[in-house]
């Protein structure tokens, strides 16, 4: 008996989990950020500003970035004209 309440435990766990997706994915040929609300389930936002032939998520599935900006969340968090610092503030940051 304990294994079958395990295993229904393990099976719903997963299906719970399985259908927590967030992140960047494409709809349409665009770009738009996925969340999954309690109350309007999966929601599509769009990236404004975004140029979908040159955007690509980063390894932090939280950032993406284009030609013209860096985003994070679905948000442009460095916008384009904004300075980026190349060097690192000491040496073991590095």
């Amino acid at each position: 008996m304990r294994i079958i309440y395990s295993l229904c435990f393990l099976i719903v766990t997963s299906i719970f989990i399985s259908g927590c997706n967030t992140g960047y994915t494409r709809q349409n040929g665009q770009w738009v950020w996925t969340t999954n609300d309690e109350y309007n389930g999966s929601r599509a936002n769009p990236i404004p500003g975004i140029d979908n032939s040159s955007f690509r998520v980063l390894v932090q599935k939280n950032f993406g970035v284009d030609k013209l900006s860096v985003y994070n969340y679905g948000s442009n968090c460095i916008p384009q004209g904004s300075t980026i610092p190349s060097k690192t503030v000491t040496e073991k940051a590095r």
